[in-house]
């Protein structure tokens, strides 16, 4: 029986169910997943497998990337090994088909969201599709995008925006397609990611019954039910978040007036796959990014209890930006 699901901008047809996703009427498709044990049910014509080595990719020692190239162009595999068992993730020329091969140990649990996060992931940006790590809000209409390095506390802030009334587009992961010369982020599912300090933040009581996320130690996941935007937006802005001086001190917004597009590098997802080629193709659109999109840089304090000021110091920039006329 297949599965129908639309994440990421990407419509999926699955050989098995995936209960992180809401179930969608079947459509026509952009890629479709077959899920297997047997190595046998891969395609089997690709010729030899050859690794591909990029600097971030070296740092890695669960993860590798292959990739074959052939008269009807490259096949490219990404390996994981895991805790659980080894896991193979091979994508055909045109990035529309795709096979996930599994070791029989791995529970269904942790391939979902390996599969919501990682493996998308990886596909869109093989596909060359621009995706930031950070999480999504919709903010007066547009998508406001909260980037960072881990522990910054992106789906934090994305929750406390939620517990605000605000809607929240995605999180972990914010696909960027550019129409026309205009950036739209599309959502993600329904969920985001909470670590324990947020967990006892927002769940004081009740977090012990949520889902873990085996992909990721001690996190778990938080519904947002109606705080979901399920629709795409025009990309509004885009805040790189990182500490500020002392643990408890406020944040504040700086805006980034010099190397913005390093900036916006340093925080894309998946950036161990980019070879030279994609390299390319993404300075090219994170430089349309930089001269149209405002990038600010917010500094938070490490307290978790100063979330909910750290929201209103985003709303409050983003109002000063619109007085001044700057393009959101």
């Amino acid at each position: 029986m297949n599965h129908y699901y639309q994440i990421y901008g990407l419509r999926i047809k699955s050989s098995r169910a995936i209960d992180l996703l809401p179930e969608q009427p079947a459509t026509i498709i952009d890629l479709e997943v077959k899920w297997t044990t047997s190595i046998d049910d891969a395609p089997g014509n690709i010729q030899e497998w050859q690794p591909v080595i990029t600097r971030q990719l070296q740092k890695k020692e669960r993860l590798a990337f292959f990739r074959s190239d052939s008269a009807d162009g490259s096949h490219f595999k990404i390996c994981y090994n895991t805790d659980f068992g080894k896991i193979a993730v091979i994508i055909d020329p045109a990035k529309r088909n795709s096979w996930i091969i599994y070791d029989t140990g791995i529970a269904y649990s942790y391939l979902n969201s390996l599969f919501v996060g990682s493996i998308l992931g990886c596909i869109l940006r093989l596909k060359g599709i621009l995706c930031f790590h950070g999480s999504v809000v919709n903010i007066d209409g547009r998508a406001v995008v909260l980037t960072g390095k881990k522990h910054s506390g992106k789906s934090t802030t994305a929750k406390a925006f939620a517990k605000l009334g605000f809607k929240v587009l995605s999180d972990d992961i914010a696909p960027i397609y550019n129409v026309n010369g205009r950036f739209f982020v599309e959502p993600g599912y329904p969920k985001v990611r909470l670590r324990p300090q947020a967990l006892q933040l927002f769940y004081p009581e009740e977090h012990h019954h949520l889902v873990s996320i085996y992909s990721h130690r001690f996190s778990k996941y938080s519904s947002l039910n109606d705080s979901f935007w399920n629709t795409r937006l025009a990309l509004g802005a885009i805040y790189i978040m990182g500490p500020a001086e002392e643990n408890d001190h406020r944040s504040y917004v700086a805006p980034i007036s010099a190397e913005r597009i390093i900036h916006l590098h340093s925080n894309t997802f998946a950036g161990y796959l980019i070879t030279p080629e994609l390299l390319k193709q993404e300075f090219e659109i994170l430089g349309q990014i930089a001269s149209k999109i405002p990038v600010q840089h917010l500094h938070f304090g490490r307290n978790v209890n100063l979330v909910y000021q750290q929201c209103q110091t985003i709303v409050n920039d983003l109002e000063q930006l619109k007085a001044s006329k700057v393009e959101l």
